[in-house]
């Protein structure tokens, strides 16, 4: 699913991927993961989306079709599956993701509401 990370770049930007202990979703414990940054907010804040390896494919997923891009061997976008976080939140680096990646995110996200949405926690 992914290789090492790098040490973490000056300034992180828009669809980059950050490793961050996520909360497992509406289970006990937390996980080491890859998130796609889709929001640079102030202080600095960001918002991004779980990247996962073993998912059944669930109709927000986003396989990724140029992984290595990021720095990941594969990947898994679950677009309604939320992260917000801090920059001190954030334990590793993997790269940026590709153009492709990017509007295959975009595009699945634009077709959530609201109420699809889950956020998940870090730890």
């Amino acid at each position: 699913m992914k290789k090492r990370t790098a040490e973490l770049p000056e300034r992180i930007r828009r669809y980059d991927v950050v490793r961050i202990d996520v909360e497992y979703e509406g289970l006990d414990g937390h996980k080491k993961r890859p998130v796609a940054i889709m929001i640079v907010g102030d202080g600095p804040s960001y918002v991004g989306v779980k990247i996962t390896s073993k998912a059944k494919y669930e109709k927000d997923d986003v396989w990724l079709v140029e992984p290595s891009a990021a720095n990941l061997t594969d990947g898994v976008a679950r677009c309604a599956q939320l992260v917000s976080f801090d920059h001190r939140d954030i334990v590793g680096y993997y790269g940026h993701l590709d153009n492709a990646d990017i509007n295959l995110i975009v595009g699945e996200l634009s077709k959530l509401d609201e109420s699809d949405f889950i956020h998940l926690r870090v730890h």
